[in-house]
């Protein structure tokens, strides 16, 4: 899955960051369901071949490796700084046909009474390859120029298994709470990671 930055709303950059980088550099995410589990699920008739699977699988896990050494990208704010001031970024499934991504960003909140920033859609899940697009708008002004940070918490889940047929069902009204609720009714059987975004007042 790739966050994609728009160019005209922060600082003139195309920037796509892969949100399968880990928030813990020194550590490799095993994103992957237990064969245990997707023996439960009924097979479909259009699934792909085993050997079609692993090469996908392997694909995957070489994608998070190489991911890990990349740059950090970040999210610019630039005077005058206006209540409302909008940011604009794009997540995207890249696998879609394999996983279902869920996410759900985490904003700072300085002094505990009012958030800095809105982020709409905050949470949500993303099924096929469309983008989703994401703003964040400003609502706190910082005293001064500043350096601050934005976490997205994600989590990744196989299709044609007994945990999607359990995430198909949750209602949308409960989606900030998806990821919890993933780790609660499936603990040790889907990882669940942050990445980092850094924005910048200049």
């Amino acid at each position: 899955m790739n966050i994609i930055i728009d160019e005209e709303l922060s600082n003139n950059n195309n920037d796509i960051i892969s949100i399968i980088q880990p928030f813990e550099d020194d550590s490799t995410p095993t994103i992957l369901t237990p064969k245990s589990i997707i023996n439960q699920t009924k097979q479909s008739s259009n699934e792909y071949s085993t050997d079609e699977h692993e090469r996908r699988i392997s694909l995957l896990i070489e994608s998070l490796k190489l991911n890990q050494n990349k740059k950090k990208y970040k999210l610019y704010f630039h005077e005058p700084y206006f209540r409302g001031q909008t940011l604009r970024l794009s997540l995207e499934n890249t696998i879609p046909e394999d996983h279902i991504i869920l996410f759900k960003f985490l904003t700072t909140n300085t002094n505990n009474k009012v958030e800095r920033y809105f982020v709409r859609p905050s949470a949500g899940k993303i099924v096929d390859s469309s983008e989703t697009d994401i703003m964040i708008f400003l609502n706190q002004i910082p005293p001064q120029q500043t350096k601050d940070t934005l976490m997205i918490r994600w989590a990744v889940v196989q299709r044609n298994t007994e945990i999607e047929a359990w995430l198909n069902k949750l209602p949308e009204s409960t989606r900030r709470r998806w990821i919890d609720m993933l780790d609660e009714q499936w603990p040790n059987q889907v990882t669940i990671k942050l990445t980092k975004i850094k924005v910048e007042f200049v």
